[in-house]
């Protein structure tokens, strides 16, 4: 049974992975920034130039919505 996990763990990274590399590089440094980098809303707006912590929010939301279409598309 924890074969059959690490499995399913695998093939879910991997689908992820084929999904950001299908988004604009910009949502794709944001994702990376705010998930792998644990930066906060601040620091992505300073290092990427947003006008304010909203910008970010909101196209951090659309990032996130584009990976999850993407996703169900493969569901």
């Amino acid at each position: 049974m924890v074969e059959q996990y690490e499995f399913s763990l695998g093939e879910s990274e991997l689908l992820v992975k084929n999904a950001l590399l299908k988004i604009g590089e910009k949502c794709r440094e944001l994702l990376q920034l705010f998930f792998y980098h644990h930066n906060c809303i601040q620091d992505i707006m300073e290092k990427m130039n947003y006008k304010n912590e909203n910008v970010v929010s909101s196209h951090k939301s659309r990032c996130i919505k584009q990976i999850k279409e993407i996703l169900q598309e493969k569901g």
